[in-house]
């Protein structure tokens, strides 16, 4: 979450006033720290995956799932 990246998403969105949701690996922040950091969502990708082998052997459809399923909770 300090990375170059989402630093610059996180701003220019701010400037639009535009809500930015982080898909993640793992994820444990409280709502505080995700109102400071400027999140309006964190959604983690690799949630009950405890073994780092499985959870980087199942990375792209872990991605895709949770996109799918943040895409449909959308509406």
């Amino acid at each position: 979450l300090s990375g170059k990246t989402i630093d610059g998403v996180i701003k220019s969105a701010r400037l639009e006033n535009i809500p930015v949701v982080a898909l993640c690996g793992m994820v444990e922040l409280s709502e505080d720290v995700k109102k400071k950091l400027g999140l309006a969502q964190v959604v983690s990708v690799s949630k009950n995956i405890t073994d780092i082998k499985v959870a980087m052997d199942t990375a792209y459809e872990n991605v895709m799932k949770s996109a799918f399923e943040f895409g449909k909770n959308l509406s």
